[in-house]
């Protein structure tokens, strides 16, 4: 009984196996394939896309960063105080004071900056200055981020939609560690 056994599965095993047998095995073994293929495709795919769009961000177009820039200059807001958390190569959180449109104060992770000249980049005209050549680095990464050529960029911004001020920016330089992303944590207008 046990040798009869072992020779079925012998059987089985080898080539001598009948043909609808050998059918089987090969349609079970392809089947799994692509089952096994698909589950891959389906798990690169969902690990792709949770880290392009982690949160849904709009794209920064042209035409967003002029509508931005038309809320502000409408606002006339002069005399305000913001946080930002600047994310990336050189994370950090930037702390400024402006009055009059200038920059009266200015702490990056606690310290004033000694070059006064550095205090102006996170105002609100400047943070637009700066979109403005993020799409021009996304027309060409190798030229704007020093990216390997064919690199793809992908800007995304959300602004306010009373004042315009840029609330929560990203950059992604995809295949690169050029990434950058920056949010407006708070943002406080003074009185004059």
């Amino acid at each position: 009984m046990i040798d009869r056994q072992r020779d079925s599965v012998a059987d089985e095993s080898s080539d001598d196996a009948p043909a609808p047998m050998r059918r089987r095995r090969a349609s079970s073994r392809l089947l799994l394939g692509f089952v096994g293929g698909a589950a891959l495709a389906l798990v690169s795919a969902v690990i792709i896309l949770v880290t392009i769009y982690r949160d849904p961000l709009p794209a920064l177009t042209e035409e967003s960063l002029a509508a931005a820039k038309a809320r502000w200059a409408a606002s006339d807001v002069k005399d305000y105080s913001l946080e930002v958390q600047i994310l990336g190569r050189q994370p950090g959180v930037v702390e400024l004071t402006v009055r009059d449109g200038e920059p009266v104060e200015m702490t990056r992770d606690g310290r004033t900056p000694s070059q006064r000249r550095t205090w102006a980049a996170w105002t609100v005209p400047n943070q637009f200055d700066m979109l403005a050549t993020e799409l021009q680095g996304q027309r060409d990464p190798a030229r704007g981020y020093s990216a390997p050529a064919g690199s793809m960029v992908v800007l995304q911004t959300l602004f306010d939609p009373t004042l315009g001020y840029p609330l929560h920016v990203r950059r992604q330089v995809l295949g690169t560690n050029l990434n950058m992303e920056w949010r407006v944590t708070r943002f406080e207008q003074l009185d004059r």
